[in-house]
Order: C-alpha cells, then structure tokens, then sequence
C-alpha cells in the first residue's frame, strides 16, 4: 500500500521533470512575430541557434531582437537587471541585500530615470518595442528553471531597467578606485616603494605603444600637459577595503585596406569580462531594407556594441580612465565641511524589498561630490566583482555618471543611419554613460578611433582619496566631448586599444584621463602587425583568428633574463633552472616554463609584503591588477631600487632582493611540481546564482584548462589572493570582419546562444572557443525570406 502510494505521489513529479527538461531541451523555433509590430518580423535561427531577424524598420527589429533575447536569456536578463536596479533581494532573499544596498546608494535607479526623461522621443520608442518584445518572449514559454529554483517569477522588464543596465556596465568597467584607498593605506605601512609597486606614475610604467601616437594627435588636442599635483591626504583613512580591481577590458584592432588582401580594412574584437556562462554577449543579426546589422549585444541592452553593417565595422573596449575619485569628508551631525563653511548633508530614502522579510528603508546622504558610502559592504563582491569591499561612513563617492546625462539609444539611431565617420563624430557625445575606446573601420577605407563620454578635468591627481574639505579637490568641470581623443587614418595604417595608455603627454588633458591602465597587450599586438607589414603581408581574418590566441607574455621576455640572473638556488632545481632558460615566453597550456613563470612572480608578490602588512591589506595587495603588471619591471637595473622592501622582517637574517627572488623561485618549483600550466590553470564559468550553490554549482557551471594570463593577449586572469589558479576573467566573445570580403566574417561566444542549462545551445561553443575555429557566416546585404 506504502509503495504504491509513494508511486501514486512521485510518479506524476518524476514525468512532469521528463516533460519539463524535453520542452527546455528543444532550442526555439524560427517564427513571425505580427503582434505589437507595424509590419510582420520574421526570426530565423541557424545551426547555432542564432536569431537572423528581419524588419522592415529599426523600431519592429528592437522588438524583434527583444523577443529573440528574451528566449535565450530571460533568466539572466532579469538577474542583470535586479542587479542594476538595487532589487536583487526581491527574488534571492537578504544575500543579496548588499548588492542592492551599492545599487540604491550609487543611486543607478535614479540616474537611469532621469536619462528616460532626457531620451528623444525615438529612442523612447526603440526602448518600448525591445523591453515589449522581452516581456512579450516570457509570456510565451516556460520560464527557465532558475525561477522553479529559487520560487520566483518574471516581472515585466521597464525602459528604465534596461536604461539601468547601462550604469551597470559602467560600474563594472570603472572599479580601479579601490587602488588609490589601498596605495593610501599601504604607503604608511610600506613606505615611498609603494608608489613603484602599484605605480600611477608614467615614467615608472614607460609606455612605448599609445592608442593615438604623439604625431597622429590632432593638432586642436594638443598642448603642453600641465602636471597635476600630487596630493597625500594626512588623515588616517580607517576603513577596511578589500581591493578587488578585476581586470574588465578587451583587445580591440583594425588594419588598414593598405594592409589586407581584400584591399578594405579588417576589424578584430575580444572583450574581456567575467567568465560567465551563459556569456555577457549574445549575437545576433538585423535585416533591414536599407541596411544589415551582424554582431553582439551586451545582455539586457539593444545595442550592438562590437558588429559591422553594410558601411561600417566596430569594436568597444574599455578606456580604462579614471571617472570615479573617493573623498574622505569632515562630517559633523547632519552637517559637512566645505572650504570654510558647513553645509547641509542632502539626504534621500530607499526601500528594499527582500523575500522572506520585511521591506527595509535606508536613508543615504551625500554631499557636494556624491553620495557617502554607508552601511556594510561585506559580501557585495561575491554576486558583483566590480565593487571594492568597505565599511565606512565618511566617503563620498564621486561618480561622473551622476553629472552626465546619457543618451546612448539617440546615438545608437544616429549610428545606424550614418554614411561616413564624420557623421558619426557628430553624434558621439550623446552615449556618456560607459568610457568607450571605439575603433570603427568604413568601406570606403577609413580608420576611426573615438573616446566617447567625457572625464572630469581635476586640479590634482586623482589616484589617492581626496581631502573632501579642500575646494580646489573637486573637479574643474569635464572635457568637452569634441576634445576626448580621436584619430582618423592614422598613417601606419591601423589602430590598437587594448585598454593601454591613449595618449602621450602632448594631448591637453592628459593627466585628468587617470592612470591605471593595462599594459604588455597592446606592445604585443603592435608588434605582431608591424613586423608582418614590414615583411610586405597581407593580411585576412584568419591571421587575426590566430592573433587571439598568441600566448607570449611581452613582460616575461623583457624581464625574465635579469631576473634568472639574480638566482641563487640549491642545485636540485637546477633542471627548473634550465627550463627556464629554455622557456619561449609563451603561457601555453602544455608549458612547464610558464607554469613556473607564473606562480614565481606571484611567490614574489606575496613575499614582498607579507610580513609588512595585515593578512586583509595583503589579500587586496595581490589583486591589483596594476602591481600585477608592473612586478616583472621591478628588478630591472633602470627601475628605482626597493632593496630597503625586500628584507623579511621577521627573520634574522637581512635578506636582499636576490635572496627575495631566489626564495619565491624554489616556492614556485615546490607548488608546480613538474606540472604543466593546464594543470593549474582552469577556466571557472561561474553562473548566477547557483556557482553559490553546491548541489547545483556542477550542474549549472562549466570549466576547461586554458592557456595564457591577464598581460597576453589570450587573456586569463585569475585571483592572485587565492590558492589556486583558476580564471575568472577573459575573453567573453570574439568577432572579425572582412569589409571586403562578406564571406570572411567570424564570430564565437564562450559558451553558447543559449542560457538554457538543457539546451544544446548552452555550451556548445565551449571547446572551440579559445583555440579551435570560429563560426563563420556570410555577411549578407539580401534579405532570405
């Protein structure tokens, strides 16, 4: 009787689990959309089950695209979406609550609605059709298990959400802030060698590769550079910050039709993100009567940010400038001081809503730079890296974002009907919301580099927290849009940005831009294309398909033969030794020299300052990524000396750099052990929320041995402040494109079209991604249906 009741009970479970993973397990059909649309829409899906929309107005296709999105990634849209909007707790409960707490306090909900107020009434209407199609795909289909999972349900997607989104992504891609409080702090417990370790300073960091040489600035740009002052503020900065300055930027070429075998310029992008799954990026293609859009999308936002159209191909990184400066504020009650008066802290109230528990109101308040960050932070980089984590009350965050109001849909619109790049110079200023390095080839040969958006001009350098009391600490103002830096036509015939320095010291504003750039990218890239176009080559795609998977680290064969010098190790490591001399500098996957190379520059690191510092000053110390990049440059003989540094204070003995370095090379043989760096180093696609989730984290998450580190160009990077060397962080998508030639246009995403754990669609790409062949698609002007 027992028995046939738990079948009885079961049995209906066991098939309705069946029937759920077949329905889910099927990739949706191609299909015509005729509702909400003024014409019909077709969406066509290929063999990798990407959307081929066809419109007959840009208007229907956002609706279209939307739809299409809106199958695919419904789950992550809205998880993305909650997450910008402060209102991750509503479905995840009080874990979340962190997060929410930034969101609200950073006040993105409020910047987001006041840019929908300011969006031109197209743009509004764009924004309509790609939320409605959105909302229109979640009423059409079982919603993704996440929701059964964690008990919640889809709620209708707002313009101001995906407005939202926008502010999110600027965020995430301006987080070096977290190193001026940690240079702050660690400058007194270090001493001056700090400012060479996690240096902001030019001549430490000598750059040889700019994005716009010296001789291709524009004359109207350019000026003697007036050096700001550098500033150390006395006040004892109190707050307990755990750095988390992930890398978020990207390679991003363009060569010249001089240069190519098809005569026309040939584009290259790989944005470099968090590794999720599924991918931040979603591909897909617009069919229009007058035009044809191929490319991919940021997820929860309608704009094609790396693609190509009948006139043009384009690629975003980000700028890495500075658009975010910390103040640390002299508050007195409900009062602030400014200059040598008290004004009154501006206040504002949010209510957060949080399952399972009562709404909960927080009152912020802000002075005259930005709002104060208060409350905890603990926690908030476990659902959002981007954040800095700190407890504190009495600093202002200063965010451009919140002067700048953002049109980005006006000049998406603008973008699209655009013939030549000067029409697209005139309408750039719109999008202010990210710092975009966007490098656009035409058909008719031209090469374009643009910042977009603006930065503050500031009287003093913005690479330490501010004294909020001193009036000649705010900003002066921001570059007018026409005067961020741009180059057309470059004369060597093709543009690099690969996160690196802009400009050199000639551009005006040079010292406002910041300082925290990515450098050993870009050198490699440069120099990959100027030796192949001194040996009269030609370049196609696949040459730029190969290009993403070079593995040389440009750092370690500068370095590495200075540092080999200073060894003095026992002699069983004799053979490490040699294979060190024998090593190609390439962080391959079957590499044993780059293996060892790796951990040994991270040994030194952590010997360095491990005895100078407390244990959580120590785990931000080593995610820097700009200490990261400079440590290979530091025992170089024209690098300013940090002997004093390198003795171990807690031993008798008075060590000296080459005792250092000797050290962390007999650690690093012991941790690799004869190991190749496949063995150490995996690539983590994490998921939201379930990589938290232990009985779910295999399931939803994927993994796979890579090659290569964060300064390579087949970029991963992984959390030097762990054990372990798994990568959180690389490339998210790839894209080339041929302008002349529509047959020879490649594209791939890390995972796959799909957010669909059942799909086939969700990791097919995965294999295939980092090493093996991209998709390739004919870029067609012909609509097919």
């Amino acid at each position: 009787m027992l028995k046939k009741l738990c079948i009885i009970l079961i049995l209906p479970i066991v098939l309705a689990t069946v029937f759920y993973a077949y329905i889910q397990h099927c990739p949706p059909e191609s299909i015509r959309l005729t509702d909400y649309v003024s014409n019909p829409v077709d969406i066509i899906r290929d063999s990798d089950s990407v959307p081929h929309i066809y419109a007959e107005n840009i208007y229907d296709a956002c609706y279209g695209i939307g739809y299409a999105t809106g199958q695919d990634r419904l789950w992550q849209i809205d998880a993305y979406r909650r997450i910008a909007t402060g209102r991750l707790s509503e479905i995840l409960g009080e874990k979340a609550l962190n997060i929410d707490i930034f969101m609200r306090n950073v006040k993105v909900p409020q910047m987001a609605r006041r840019d929908i107020e300011s969006a031109s009434p197209q743009a509004i209407k764009a924004f309509n059709s790609f939320a409605a199609g959105i909302n229109a795909a979640a009423k059409s289909q079982w919603l993704p298990i996440e929701y059964y999972l964690t008990r919640s349900s889809w709620e209708d997607l707002s313009i101001t959400d995906i407005q939202a989104n926008i502010h999110l992504m600027s965020i995430g891609l301006g987080k070096a802030w977290g190193n001026d409080i940690l240079k702050h702090q660690l400058l007194d417990l270090i001493g001056i060698e700090i400012e060479w370790l996690i240096t902001s300073d030019s001549q430490y960091l000598n750059p040889n590769v700019f994005i716009i040489s010296e001789n291709e600035l524009p004359e109207e740009l350019r000026s003697e550079n007036i050096q700001l002052q550098k500033i150390k503020l006395q006040e004892n900065l109190d707050v307990n910050i755990e750095n988390d300055d992930t890398p978020a930027g990207s390679n991003a070429w363009a060569v010249s039709g001089k240069h190519t075998k098809s005569g026309k310029p040939i584009v290259a992008n790989d944005p470099h993100l968090s590794l999720t799954i599924p991918s931040m990026w979603y591909m897909h293609h617009i069919y229009l009567p007058n035009n044809t859009f191929s490319g991919m999308l940021p997820i929860g936002s309608p704009f094609m940010s790396i693609g190509r159209s009948n006139d043009f191909a384009w690629t975003s990184t980000s700028m890495k400038t500075d658009d975010v400066d910390v103040y640390i504020e002299k508050i007195f009650g409900d009062e602030y001081l400014y200059g040598d008066k008290y004004f009154k802290l501006k206040q504002f109230e949010e209510v957060i809503k949080i399952k399972g528990k009562e709404p909960r109101k927080y009152v912020f308040k802000e002075t005259i730079h930005g709002p104060l960050l208060e409350y905890s932070m603990m926690g908030v980089k476990k659902l959002h890296p981007a954040v800095p984590i700190f407890n504190s009350t009495n600093l202002s965050y200063c965010f451009i974002n919140h002067y700048l109001v953002d049109r980005t849909m006006d000049f998406i619109l603008d973008f699209m009907n655009a013939k030549n790049i000067l029409d697209v110079r005139e309408s750039v200023w719109k999008s202010t919301a990210t710092r975009i390095a966007m490098i656009i080839a035409s058909k008719s040969g031209d090469l374009y580099y643009q910042s977009t958006s603006q930065i503050p001009i500031r009287r003093v350098k913005g690479d330490r927290p501010l004294a909020g009391w001193l009036i000649n600490n705010t900003w002066d103002g921001f570059i007018p849009s026409k005067e961020m830096p741009y180059s057309i036509n470059p004369e060597k015939g093709f543009i690099v940005n690969a996160n690196n320095f802009i400009v050199p010291k000639n551009y005006k504003y040079h010292d406002s831009l910041g300082q925290y750039y990515s450098t050993g990218r870009a050198e490699r890239i440069t120099e990959i294309l100027q030796e192949k176009i001194s040996k009269g080559h030609k370049f196609t795609s696949n040459d730029m398909i190969e290009m993403f998977q070079d593995e040389l680290d440009y750092f370690a064969r500068d370095s590495l033969p200075h540092m080999l010098s200073m060894l003095k190790v026992p002699e069983n490591y004799t053979s490490e030794v040699q294979s060190m001399k024998n090593w190609d500098f390439k962080l391959s996957r079957n590499s044993h020299g780059g293996a060892i190379w790796a951990v040994w520059i991270k040994q030194i690191a952590i010997n360095l300052v491990k005895d100078k510092i407390p244990k959580e000053k120590l785990q931000s110390f080593l995610k820097s990524v700009i200490m990261q990049l400079n440590l290979p440059k530091i025992f170089k003989p024209n690098y300013p000396s940090i002997e004093r540094i390198c003795d171990n204070k807690s031993t008798e003995k008075v060590e000296n750099c080459s005792d250092l370095v000797s050290q962390a090379f007999i650690e690093a043989c012991d941790i690799v052990y004869g190991r190749n760096w496949q063995d150490l180093h995996i690539a983590q696609l994490k998921h939201l929320p379930f990589s938290d989730v232990p009985i779910l984290k295999r399931m939803f998450e994927r993994y796979k041995p890579v090659g290569g580190t964060y300064s390579t160009i087949h970029s991963m990077q992984y959390n030097w402040a762990e054990d372990h060397f798994m990568a959180h962080n690389g490339p998210g998508a790839k894209f080339v494109a041929d302008l002349g030639d529509d047959e020879e246009t490649y594209w791939s995403i890390q995972s796959g079209v799909s957010g669909n754990v059942f799909s086939r669609f969700y990791d097919n790409l995965l294999e295939e991604f980092d090493y093996g062949k991209l998709e390739k698609f004919t870029f067609s002007k012909e609509r097919k249906v």
